[in-house]
């Protein structure tokens, strides 16, 4: 992996986490060593790790008022942002990163934000609920005439109220217009989202201006600029999350393996001789270290936990 490369989101955190612990001036020996031995086991990692002192570099040579709260570290709120914006700006190629540069501060400074693992529910000034899953940064902008979101990163669901004011979310991709109801929208690349209509319906409207697109209750879409695509049935459990709980239904391992990565810092590797193995349960978000614990009673598989932050499951 070259520096042109984008890092995948996982390592790219990991790397994030350690280049802003060592900056710490109490950082103890031990953990540099751990460092040392995190770099020098897979070629990826090193290379994450120089391209995030490449990034870190960058952060100092931005405007004082920009840099001095990224790199300011004694005080935890600008540890957590150092650490989503290392993270976003290792994940994007560095052929982009230009034009893509200011959209981690836009994530930085939105209204609401939450970490690895975090999920909050909020009530908005209309009466609506707004739930937040992991990792995820939302604008809220309510006026005399609007009420709109801007699904910066991340996954949210709405439980919309009753107003005379129409109600959009912005997401990548384009825009999500409510029609009385409860949905959820995943941003899934950078210039797209997964939308689920789990009442009422919602008009999608791609963000190249073409017409809108009408899902109703029980399906779920692909929004990205060019259009709307595999619309289809909603996935069994959508939404579970605000309840703490993902549901599988014959899911495959890897999927199962992923979904649960979004909910804890570090890496979870999953053998490509096992990725396909289905997997049918109900699983607690809250408690990732069970989950993975249980995997060997369910599925002939070993799980073996290199370190907090590194978990391999490959075949039993």
């Amino acid at each position: 992996m070259s520096h042109a490369d984008a890092v995948s989101p996982q390592i790219a955190r990991t790397a994030a986490e350690w280049l802003v612990k060592l900056q710490s001036a109490d950082a103890p020996t031990q953990d540099f060593l751990a460092c040392a031995e995190w770099r020098a086991a897979h070629p990826d990692h090193e290379s994450a790790w120089q391209r995030a002192q490449h990034v870190l570099n960058a952060f100092a040579a931005l405007p004082s008022q920009w840099a001095r709260p990224v790199l300011d570290r004694p005080r935890q709120p600008s540890r957590r942002s150092a650490l989503r914006l290392l993270t976003l700006a290792l994940t994007v190629p560095a052929s982009g990163y230009v034009a893509y540069r200011y959209s981690p501060w836009r994530s930085w400074l939105a209204d609401q934000r939450t970490g690895c693992g975090e999920r909050r529910q909020l009530q908005l000034p209309d009466g609506s609920r707004l739930h937040l899953n992991t990792d995820t940064a939302v604008d809220i902008d309510f006026g005399a005439t609007r009420r709109q979101l801007h699904l910066l990163h991340g996954e949210i669901l709405v439980d919309t109220a009753t107003d005379a004011r129409p109600f959009l979310v912005s997401a990548p991709g384009g825009f999500v217009r409510p029609i009385g109801t409860r949905f959820s929208v995943r941003q899934r690349a950078v210039d797209s989202s997964d939308i689920a209509v789990l009442a009422g319906a919602v008009q999608l409207r791609p963000a190249s201006g073409s017409g809108p697109t009408l899902l109703r209750a029980g399906q779920q879409a692909r929004l990205a600029p060019g259009g709307v695509s595999q619309i289809q049935q909603a996935a069994l459990g959508s939404g579970s999350w605000v309840d703490g709980v993902l549901h599988a239904q014959a899911m495959p391992l890897a999927t199962l393996l992923t979904e649960l990565e979004r909910y804890r810092h570090g890496v979870v590797r999953c053998d490509p001789a096992i990725a396909g193995l289905p997997i049918t349960g109900v699983f607690q978000l809250d408690q990732t270290d069970a989950v993975l614990a249980a995997l060997p009673a369910m599925l002939p598989v070993a799980v073996r936990s290199h370190t907090r932050f590194w978990v391999s499951v490959g075949p039993g």
